[in-house]
């Protein structure tokens, strides 16, 4: 009987019951969900964390067995979060990609009401 572990995506909101063993880590169990996700599944792994209980962050490299996984009294909730550097800079980039339409459209808006103002001009003489 193969075991599994409840993992949830906070990013997609997606719950994976993800088989392991115990030599299994954590990276590994981050890349499992990051590949098998329905909505993200070319997010990059090495972008996100995973947290027991919403507080602590366990260490990428250790095993399942030494962080205490296999034991089911040892968490409520398991999840695999973004990084907060990742999750800036995607807001950044978001941010900077919205401005960037913005000011095309305030400049090309400008430059038609130019345009409009010298044919009134032009009309008036």
């Amino acid at each position: 009987m193969s075991q599994t572990i409840p993992i949830y995506f906070k990013a997609t909101g997606e719950h994976f019951d993800v088989s392991y063993r115990l030599q299994t880590t954590i990276h590994q169990l981050i890349e499992y969900v990051c590949r098998h996700s329905v909505v993200l599944s070319t997010t990059n792994p090495d972008d996100y964390y995973m947290a027991i209980n919403n507080n602590d962050v366990l260490d990428d490299h250790r095993t399942v067995e030494e962080t205490g996984l296999n034991q089911s009294n040892r968490f409520n909730s398991l999840a695999v979060c973004i990084k907060t550097r990742i999750l800036m800079q995607r807001i950044l980039q978001s941010h900077h990609k919205f401005w960037q339409i913005s000011t095309q459209n305030v400049s090309q808006n400008t430059q038609q009401a130019s345009i409009t103002k010298e044919t009134s001009n032009i009309v008036m003489k």
